[in-house]
C-alpha cells in the first residue's frame, strides 16, 4: 500500500518504543493529508488492500464496543 510505504519511509529510521508512539506517530502523519486526499487514496486501493483496511476498523472498533459492555 502506497499510504505505508510513505509511512514507513517516514520513520524507519526512529525507534518507536510502543504501541501508543505508533498511534502518535500515525495520528502526526495523517495530519498532512486533506479529507480529500484520503479518500482518493483509498479510491486507488485495490479490493483486497480495501478490504481489510475496513475489516480491521471495525475489528478494532467492535472491540472497543464490548470492552465498554464489559467495565
Amino acid at each position: 500500500m502506497e499510504l505505508i510505504d510513505r509511512l514507513f519511509n517516514e520513520v524507519k529510521d526512529q525507534h518507536i518504543p510502543d504501541d501508543e508512539n505508533i498511534e502518535l506517530v500515525v495520528a502526526n502523519f495523517l495530519q498532512g493529508y486533506t479529507r480529500n486526499d484520503l479518500l482518493r487514496i483509498l479510491d486507488n486501493l485495490p479490493d483486497d488492500e480495501l478490504y481489510a483496511l475496513t475489516s480491521t476498523y471495525l475489528v478494532e472498533e467492535l472491540r472497543k464496543k464490548v470492552a465498554n459492555l464489559e467495565d
